[in-house]
């Protein structure tokens, strides 16, 4: 958590302080303009004998500071309001900070609700403590200090009457603090109840509607509605029973005050004035002692939402322990070093050699989406290396470990904004010439003259409002552009059309570098260069694509287990670029085998013959 009083914040808080403490002096200044005013008029009586200019100058006076007072006011709150927004604010980055280094699955764990209310309800509670609670109570003690000195001038028994109730009633107040804190709790917990409902159904809203429980879900929001009803009654009932305590201690020490002083005016031993004077300081005294029920919920409120803000900022990140050195450019070689996770990958070891393709096989929950985002560092390994040309990935910066990938997955969706800015995202400055290659790459100016707005097209959270091909379309540029070392493609061709299916084999036909493919496509699958064959985490089978094909091991057995079947496969006739890209019967086809050239800095080539 960021430290509350900094260099800046320390000058707002001193600004607080001092208008605090100025509008307390003017209070005084007022209080004894008002008794000497009071004393003249009941020592002339009905006959005014003083000057005019006497009676001027103690109107202009009770004016000035009656103004003088509200102006320091609205100072103290302003700058209460500014310290707690500042300090709000320095949370608030410091917690996007943190989320933005969290590994996705990490993320995924958390509860998205509760993630929510940190953002929102949390620095929320955290505002309200800092601007309402702590500055208001820092006035408040140095109010009550400047009123208690002014009334032990004017009368020590008055000082002491007042002081006594007042601090009866603060003890009694304080005294239910365990009970205002519960019912926080309480409120807090039922909050994040429905927040978490209602960011399950905004994701799911589907499988409710077509399994026909609408009715059944507004019953548990209509219960879990009427328990937060309950418990902010409760809370009420607990901070009306502070507030009633600390004004029945105003109440008390007022009258009491009033008592104290007709006795000692009658006794000649004070004036009517001083009374007067008395009581407008004790009513100035006592709204601090009225807030204290207010203070309370606002300082529990923070205690909780300071412990779950801390809870979220300790969990584990992939955020960089010192300035670490960026990767060197290579030919992008990639390898796996007795790779541990978990357990999701056991003694994982393998290598792709730079410029090419690896299909990496296996049932599902095989752990084959985990190993590139190992790759990409989306995950650490808990033990072992992975090299990119003899560099461990960790041992260097993520900036530059992002930049040598290129990734494209389910779990890489699209994001609000224009076609441009998705296609851009990954490299912001990418130049116009980069940028016009990558279109014509990816089938790009054809789904742009489809679109209504061309690249300005706005797109719907996760793409929603384009199919999925086109959506694949933007991915793939996304990933592309910046001319990545290495290409992570994770079932970037499932469910893909015919003409989206040949743009992802032109596009591994064009691109030089280093390819990991997560795949079910046969065809895919035989053209690739090497096949890794992955079950439960262990790798089973590696090796060229034919070699592992041509005996009867766990790949070909995986293979023909979901009907796949190698022999048509295999009989199909490598195509060219040049040749027509579908198979009789309208199957997608692939390209050429791809035979990767080894390049020093592998790139896309966007004319000359293809590879292989």
């Amino acid at each position: 958590m960021p430290r509350l009083i900094n260099s800046r914040r320390r000058w707002l808080l001193a600004l607080v302080v001092f208008t605090g403490l100025a509008h307390a002096g003017v209070t005084v200044a007022h209080s004894l303009l008002v008794r000497a005013t009071f004393d003249l008029l009941i020592e002339q009586q009905s006959r005014l004998t003083s000057p005019l200019s006497v009676w001027l100058w103690l109107g202009l006076g009770l004016g000035a500071t009656a103004l003088l007072g509200v102006l320091l006011q609205m100072l103290t709150r302003g700058n209460a309001e500014r310290l707690g927004q500042d300090y709000t604010h320095a949370v608030r980055l410091r917690l996007y900070e943190h989320l933005l280094t969290l590994a996705p699955r990490t993320l995924q764990q958390l509860n998205q609700g509760g993630l929510m209310l940190r953002f929102v309800g949390d620095l929320n509670d955290l505002h309200q403590w800092v601007s309402m609670g702590m500055a208001q109570l820092i006035t408040g003690v140095a109010t009550a200090c400047a009123a208690l000195v002014m009334l032990t001038w004017i009368s020590p028994w008055l000082a002491l009457i007042v002081a006594l109730t007042l601090t009866v009633g603060a003890m009694a107040s304080l005294r239910q603090g365990a009970k205002v804190q519960a019912s926080v709790l309480t409120v807090r917990q039922c909050r994040a109840r429905i927040a978490t409902n209602v960011q399950e159904k905004l994701a799911a809203l589907a499988v409710v509607q077509i399994a026909g429980q609408t009715k059944r879900e507004q019953s548990r929001m209509k219960q879990q509605s009427q328990e937060m009803i309950k418990a902010l009654v409760a809370r009420s009932w607990v901070i009306n029973s502070v507030r009633a305590i600390t004004d029945g201690a105003a109440a008390l020490a007022a009258l009491a005050a009033l008592l104290v002083g007709t006795y000692e005016v009658l006794n000649g031993n004070s004036t009517p004035g001083t009374v007067v004077a008395a009581m407008i300081i004790i009513h100035w005294l006592t709204p601090s002692v009225r807030e204290l029920g207010r203070m309370q919920i606002y300082w529990h409120r923070s205690r909780i939402a300071t412990k779950k803000l801390r809870s979220f900022l300790r969990t584990p990140s992939l955020a960089e322990a010192s300035k670490l050195p960026p990767l060197k450019p290579g030919a992008g070689r990639l390898e796996f070093d007795a790779i541990q996770l978990q357990d999701v990958i056991t003694d994982f070891s393998a290598v792709a050699e730079p410029g090419t393709v690896t299909a990496i096989i296996g049932p599902n929950g095989a752990g084959k989406s985990t190993l590139l985002a190992l790759v990409a560092r989306l995950i650490n390994p808990d033990s072992g290396v992975i090299r990119l040309d003899g560099q461990d990935l960790v041992a260097h910066s993520l900036s530059s470990v992002r930049r040598a990938m290129g990734m494209v997955g389910p779990d890489l969706p699209l994001l609000r904004g224009s076609v441009h800015r998705n296609v851009v995202y990954f490299k912001p400055n990418a130049k116009r010439s980069a940028l016009k290659h990558i279109y014509q790459l990816c089938g790009l100016d054809q789904l742009l003259a489809e679109l209504p707005n061309g690249p300005a097209t706005k797109v719907l959270e996760g793409g929603k409002n384009l199919s999925l091909g086109q959506r694949q379309r933007i991915a793939l540029a996304r990933a592309l552009l910046g001319n990545p070392t290495v290409l992570l493609l994770d079932e970037a061709d499932a469910n893909l059309d015919a003409q989206a299916t040949n743009l992802i084999h032109e596009i591994l036909a064009k691109f030089k570098g280093t390819v990991l493919m997560v795949t079910h496509d046969p065809y895919r699958i035989m053209r690739a260069d090497y096949i890794w064959y992955v079950e439960n985490g262990r790798l089973l089978e590696a090796g060229p694509t034919q070699t592992v094909l041509s005996h009867n091991g766990p790949t070909l057995s995986y293979l023909q287990k979901h009907e796949l079947n190698y022999a048509d496969i295999n009989n199909a006739k490598p195509l060219n670029r040049n040749d027509d890209w579908s198979f009789p019967g309208g199957t997608p086809a692939p390209d050429d085998p791809v035979g990767r050239a080894d390049s020093a800095t592998p790139h896309l080539d966007l004319g000359g013959p293809a590879r292989g």
